[in-house]
């Protein structure tokens, strides 16, 4: 058993790695792909500097996708009549993103770290992820179909057939408002983090109007949910970044882009799980 999920565990990270190797490819054939590329890497200060102002609404949109993080989980640990302290979900959650970025279980690795209950612990990551998903499919709803008001309108009855199937599931117990609050929570964080991807994309000066934007949003932020590993580093970038090349922008510029949110939103975050242990423990 513990064989066959260990090559399972191998087959998932393959697979990612060949999408981004087999994109890369397709990319790396495009002229004057490498030399753009090169180019602009060498001028990242220079763009920073000139662009600093951006780069600081980047870096505190991180620090709202955090705290409203934090906020959530707070709130689904209440719903659940778990009682637990501000520093020890703060702790959670950095925890829960390092595993869930580092894991070869991908999705499910956060189940092993929030409670040593694990019955406990997967209701309350079950939670978490509805909440997160119907937070984000309501972001896409409107962003996508404002536009277009008949599809919009079905799409919406489509939303609310799901919550209502979801209320007598798996939120059997727990009040509508509840409910509510947490996926205006969950939209908010969409948004923001949307906004993080708008401030990378603008950074590096692409020329790209907000509905695509949007679209190379969507597809990164589906590879980085349904990837197993590493928040599907380099899938994530590459499928988006060959979306913007058939769209008939510099694919070049907007790699960058990717990476440096990436770097964002994936791996900065990480940095947090040392600062519990030396700052909220330090009055116990």
């Amino acid at each position: 058993m513990w064989e066959e999920k260990k090559i399972l565990k191998s087959l998932l990270i393959l697979e990612n790695v060949l999408i981004t190797l087999v994109v890369f490819y397709f990319l790396f054939k495009l002229e004057k792909f490498i030399p753009n590329l090169i180019s602009n890497f060498r001028n990242i200060i220079p763009i920073f500097i000139e662009n600093i102002f951006l780069v600081i609404l980047s870096l505190f949109s991180l620090v709202l996708m955090i705290l409203l993080h934090i906020i959530l989980w707070f709130e689904v640990f209440k719903i659940n009549k778990e009682n637990k302290q501000l520093k020890e979900i703060i702790k959670i959650y950095f925890k829960v993103h390092t595993k869930r970025t580092f894991s070869p279980l991908g999705p499910i690795s956060p189940i092993l770290n929030i409670d040593s209950d694990l019955k406990k612990s997967t209701i309350i990551y079950i939670h978490y992820s509805v909440l997160i998903f119907l937070g984000s499919f309501l972001f896409f709803l409107i962003f996508l179909l404002y536009r277009f008001l008949i599809f919009l309108i079905a799409a919406f009855v489509v939303y609310v057939i799901i919550l209502l199937v979801l209320k007598e599931t798996i939120f059997k117990n727990i009040k509508f408002f509840e409910i509510f609050k947490l996926i205006l929570i969950s939209g908010l964080l969409e948004f923001i983090s949307f906004a993080a991807f708008i401030y990378s994309v603008y950074i590096f000066k692409n020329n790209l109007d907000i509905s695509t934007i949007l679209l190379s949003y969507l597809i990164w932020v589906l590879i980085s949910t349904i990837s197993p590993f590493l928040y599907g580093t380099g899938a994530g970038e590459s499928l988006a970044t060959l979306f913007i090349y058939y769209s008939g922008y510099d694919p070049s510029l907007f790699l960058i882009s990717t990476l440096y949110y990436r770097l964002l939103t994936t791996y900065l975050p990480i940095i947090g799980l040392l600062i519990p242990k030396k700052v909220l423990t330090k009055n116990d």
